[in-house]
């Protein structure tokens, strides 16, 4: 992974374990997760920006490869 980016899978891989609990597989991180996440290391501007993007499009990739319960994948 390009040093670039090693930030934001850090913010992803700590965001990745405030999932909520769901009978139906893993839910997406929940945009208030993120917030207090980037509020907590005083992100802002343009920055906040680029987080949420690279955190949602992360999360997007774990959730379609990762199977539902009692699913298939």
């Amino acid at each position: 992974m390009p040093a670039h980016l090693s930030e934001y899978w850090r913010a992803f891989i700590f965001l990745n374990h405030s999932r909520p609990a769901s009978g139906f597989g893993p839910a997406a991180i929940p945009f208030s997760e993120m917030r207090q996440y980037l509020d907590e290391y005083a992100i802002t501007g343009d920055d906040r920006d680029d987080y949420i993007h690279f955190i949602r499009a992360l999360d997007a990739e774990l959730l379609r490869f990762k199977p539902s319960e009692g699913g298939e994948k």
